[in-house]
């Protein structure tokens, strides 16, 4: 990591710049940490696998959009910081104004270009339009459920405008690192869990109905795989949760995920479907066939709570 300091007053860094003549820009890093992981398994990630320092502080600081990362290394923190400042900025824009913007709500013309007004304005008209679906945007801070949080990255960023911040993690590292980062931002409307999101997000979600009030969004931010089943009940059927912010790496798995909100009412599916309402690739991952995908769903209230279809899943 490139001459950043973790704002008490440590040197360490992640990589350090250092003079030299080494590539284009006549320069070269000096690497200030280095850990070896021992991983008997056969997958690329063992939460259990041993972790040993070789030298150096064992972790890295990072800086992004004005708030400071501590990240552990068996944590999940993106790797391509310039880009992530760009989604992340994007999140954070979605969750403070998360009424579609006119230009995408506005049918495609001829050309299959939207319309040319400017990002982030709402019209009147929209605005009405918003509140006969049962979409407007809340007039107090939202809660915010942070789902698979990593070291706190999404959550700590929105923290500010929200009335409190719930995240949950399966790793135990980067909850720690969770908790040093928002101390260190001095952020104190945040709370966190540990364990298998499956396994923790109903005891979250009775936490956040006796403890706060007003609308929530869910940022879901899931390894390759996608989302447990149970996640994804208990946010379509969780009335509160108003918004959804999807973070993915894996387009495919995301899809199976959304066709699950965004479909009609079964026996487990109970809460009024979702619809998305936007999207954005980003490309963290350059010269790859790889990129991170970001979509944004809200309830579909015109829609309402359908029948519920009896699938052959239902049936077993």
């Amino acid at each position: 990591k490139e001459g950043d300091s973790d704002g008490e007053g440590n040197e360490n860094k992640g990589l350090e710049k250092d003079s030299g003549t080494t590539g284009s820009a006549g320069s070269c890093y000096r690497i200030v940490s280095a850990l070896v992981q021992y991983n008997e398994t056969r997958f690329e990630v063992n939460c259990e696998s041993k972790t040993e320092i070789i030298f150096g502080p064992g972790n890295f600081h990072e800086c992004l959009l004005g708030v400071r990362f501590c990240v552990s290394p068996e944590a999940f923190f993106q790797i391509n910081a310039k880009a992530a400042e760009c989604l992340f900025e994007t999140v954070r824009e979605w969750v403070s104004n998360p009424v579609p913007y006119p230009d995408e709500k506005k049918e495609d013309g001829a050309d299959g270009k939207a319309g040319d007004t400017e990002p982030g304005t709402i019209s009147k008209s929209e605005e009405n339009n918003s509140s006969t679906a049962g979409n407007t945007v809340a007039s107090s801070p939202p809660v915010i459920l942070d789902v698979c949080c990593g070291t706190g990255a999404i959550g700590l960023l929105l923290a500010k405008s929200a009335r409190m911040v719930y995240g949950l993690e399966i790793v135990a590292e980067a909850i720690e690192d969770a908790k040093r980062n928002a101390e260190i931002n001095k952020i104190d409307n945040v709370k966190y869990y540990v364990g298998k999101a499956e396994e923790t997000i109903k005891e979250v979600m009775e936490s956040v109905s006796k403890q706060t009030e007003g609308d929530i969004i869910a940022v879901v931010d899931p390894p390759r795989g996608g989302l447990h089943g149970k996640v994804i009940e208990a946010l379509r059927n969780c009335e509160r949760v108003k918004y959804l912010v999807y973070v993915s790496c894996n387009a495919k798995s995301m899809m199976e995920d959304v066709k699950k909100m965004v479909q009609p009412c079964t026996k487990k599916l109970l809460g009024v479907p979702f619809k998305v309402i936007r999207t954005r690739p980003f490309d963290l991952f350059p010269q790859t066939l790889h990129f991170e995908m970001l979509m944004l769903l809200s309830r579909d209230h015109e829609r309402g709570k359908s029948r519920p279809h009896s699938t052959r899943a239902d049936r077993r």
